[in-house]
C-alpha cells in the first residue's frame, strides 16, 4: 500500500490513501473542492497518471484545472467533475497520451485501478450525478456561467450524460455563458448524452475532428440557451432539445442546413426574440430551407420515424396521436416578439404539443411556410398573423 497526499486547497486535503494494484500504474485517490489553481499530471504537485476519484471533484469559482497529457481520471459511482461558475478546465492531450474521463472498473485506461482482474467490467452510466429536481445525470458539469472549457485528445465514457452544462439559477444572469473548445474528442458508452450544451456551443461539439459512438441517446442534446450571434447548424447528428429546453434566437439568425433533424423532449421549444421597437426590420431569423430530398424535420423525442430511435428503447415508445400536454412532447416554433422572421421551406414539423408554428398574440413577424407538412399536432397545424396567412397557408403545405 502506498499513502498518496495532494493538497489543491488551502486546508483541504481532497488525497486520501491509494493502494498500488499494479506495478506499471501509480494511483491517487482523490474527491472535494479545488480552490486554488491546480494541475493533475506528471507535473503536478503530486506527480502521476492515475486518479481514482471517490467523491465529487469540484473545481471552484475562479480556479483553473489542469489535465496533462496522458492521465485518467477514473470515477466511483455517483461521482462527478463540477465546474462552478467562472472556473477553467484545460484537459490538453495529444494522439498518442490521450486523457481519460472513465469508469473505475475501465482497465483499457490506468489499468486494473479497482483490482479485481476480470472481475468487473465497466458499464454506461457507471458515474455522473443527479442534477436538479428533473433527475439529470451528468459526469462533466459545467456551470453555467463564465465557464471556460478547452478539451482536446480527450476521452469521456461509461457515464450518464458525458457533459453537460447548467442552467442558470441567477434571476440577473437568467442565461447561460460558457466558452467550449473541443478537439479530437471522443465520447462513448454513455447511457444518456453524450453532450448536452447550449445552442451556440454546436460548433464546438461539431467540430468533425470529435467523434461519438455506442452512446444509449446517440445525438447532441441541447439545453437551455440563448443565440445572440449568427450560426449555421450543420447535418451530420440528430440534435434533442432537452426538457424544458429552450432555444432562444436572439437578434440574430440561426440557419439551419438540409437534412437535419431536431427532436424536442418534454415542453422544450425554439422561441425567436428580440428586443427592438415595433416596426422595426427583421432582426431575429429562423432560416430552414430543406430540399425535396433532403426536409429539415422538427419532432417528437419519441419519433422514430426520423433519425432512427434516438432514445435507443427500439419499438417500447411511440409519440401519441394526439400529443398530451403532460406527455414527452415538444412546444413547437414560436415567435415572441415583434421584427421576427421565419422562413421554412421543405419542413417537418410533427407531434408537438401545442401547435406546430405558433406567433403570439399582438405581434407582427412574418412567417414564410412552403412545402412542408404540419402533423399530428395538438392545436392548429400554424398561428400566424394577417401578413403570412397566404404564404403559411400556401397549397405546397400538407
Amino acid at each position: 500500500m502506498s499513502a498518496k497526499t495532494l493538497k489543491v486547497a488551502s486546508g483541504i486535503l481532497i488525497i486520501f490513501f491509494g493502494f498500488l494494484y499494479s506495478p506499471s500504474w501509480a494511483v491517487t485517490q482523490i474527491g472535494g473542492s479545488i480552490t486554488t489553481n491546480t494541475t493533475l499530471g506528471p507535473n503536478g504537485a503530486q506527480p502521476d497518471n492515475v486518479y481514482w476519484v471517490t467523491s465529487h471533484l469540484i473545481v471552484e469559482s475562479g480556479v483553473i484545472l489542469t489535465i496533462e497529457p496522458g492521465v485518467a481520471l477514473k470515477f466511483d459511482g455517483g461521482t462527478s467533475l463540477q465546474l462552478r461558475n467562472n472556473s477553467t478546465l484545460i484537459a490538453i492531450g495529444n494522439p498518442t497520451q490521450r486523457i481519460a474521463f472513465t469508469s473505475l472498473r475501465d482497465d483499457e485506461f490506468g489499468g486494473d485501478t479497482n483490482g479485481d482482474g476480470n472481475g468487473s467490467m465497466p458499464q454506461p452510466g457507471d458515474w455522473g450525478k443527479v442534477w436538479g429536481s428533473y433527475g439529470i445525470l451528468t459526469g462533466i458539469q459545467i456551470g453555467a456561467l463564465g465557464v471556460n472549457v478547452r478539451m482536446s485528445d480527450c476521452v469521456v465514457r461509461y457515464s450518464n450524460t458525458g457533459m453537460c452544462v447548467m442552467v442558470s439559477d441567477d434571476p440577473q444572469h437568467p442565461h447561460n455563458d460558457v466558452q467550449l473548445e473541443m478537439t479530437n474528442c471522443e465520447f462513448s458508452y454513455n447511457r444518456g448524452f453524450p453532450v448536452e450544451v447550449p445552442v451556440y456551443s454546436i460548433p464546438a461539439v461539431m467540430n468533425p475532428t470529435n467523434s461519438y459512438h455506442d452512446n444509449l441517446w446517440e445525438a447532441i442534446g441541447l439545453c437551455w440557451g440563448t443565440l445572440t450571434n449568427d450560426l449555421t447548424i450543420p447535418k451530420g447528428k440528430t440534435y434533442v432539445l432537452a426538457t424544458l429546453c429552450y432555444v432562444e434566437v436572439l437578434n440574430a439568425t440561426l440557419t439551419i442546413e438540409p437534412g437535419v433533424v431536431f427532436k424536442g423532449m418534454d415542453r422544450s421549444v425554439i422561441i425567436m426574440r428580440n428586443y427592438l421597437s415595433p416596426g422595426s426590420a427583421p432582426f431575429s431569423k429562423l432560416i430552414a430551407i430543406g430540399t425535396e430530398s433532403e426536409p429539415i424535420v422538427f419532432t417528437s423525442f419519441l419519433d422514430d420515424t426520423y433519425g432512427g430511435d434516438t432514445n435507443g428503447d427500439g419499438s417500447a415508445t411511440t409519440p401519441p396521436a394526439m400529443p398530451d400536454i403532460t406527455g414527452f412532447e415538444w412546444s413547437g416554433i414560436v415567435a415572441d416578439h415583434e421584427a421576427i422572421e421565419i422562413d421554412l421551406e421543405h419542413c417537418i414539423i410533427r407531434y408537438s404539443e401545442g401547435s406546430g408554428v405558433h406567433a403570439q398574440s399582438n405581434i407582427n413577424p412574418t412567417i414564410s411556410l412552403s412545402n412542408s407538412t404540419v402533423e399530428f399536432c395538438k392545436q392548429f397545424p400554424v398561428v400566424v398573423p394577417m401578413n403570412s396567412v397566404e404564404e403559411a397557408v400556401s397549397e405546397s403545405n400538407t
